[in-house]
């Protein structure tokens, strides 16, 4: 047998050919290969209470309060993207509604093709500072 190993970002390869041995026919010598995916690594999460103790600490505000004022602000973003307006922040980004066009697609369980309709979908565009901060280029 004989076995190559090929490393592609984070996937990794293994080719085996198993040789034909006495008795056996070329034919029934059979390649394999064997691909092996690295998981990636998920950054950490923090949960809306761990952002709520950080955001009534930062502001010197009772949680409930930094709760309440957080929910009002993710219903004010929701609720202007949903009338089909666009939300910027400078130095942050921008949130607003994209149109995705009918296709056509098939049902997993099935196979069945079927035709998805016209949909909108709430996007996110983050703005140079945002993007130069994550990538260490900004103040923090």
């Amino acid at each position: 047998m004989m076995t190559a190993l090929k490393l592609y970002g984070n996937t990794l390869l293994a080719n085996a050919r198993v040789s034909a041995s006495a008795g056996t026919s070329a034919a029934r010598c059979r390649a394999r290969t064997l691909v092996v995916r690295a998981a990636k690594a998920s950054p950490p999460a923090i949960k809306q209470g761990d952002f709520v103790e950080k955001l009534s600490t930062e502001l010197g505000i009772p949680q409930t309060k930094a709760k309440d004022a957080l929910k009002k602000v993710l219903d004010l973003i929701s609720e202007e993207v949903s009338a089909g307006n666009k939300v910027s922040f400078q130095g942050f980004g921008t949130f607003l509604p994209r149109e995705r066009a009918a296709r056509k697609g098939r049902n997993p369980q099935t196979q069945e093709p079927i035709s998805l309709p016209a949909s909108k979908t709430p996007s996110f565009t983050a703005a140079k500072g945002f993007k130069d901060r994550l990538n260490g280029n900004g103040k923090a």
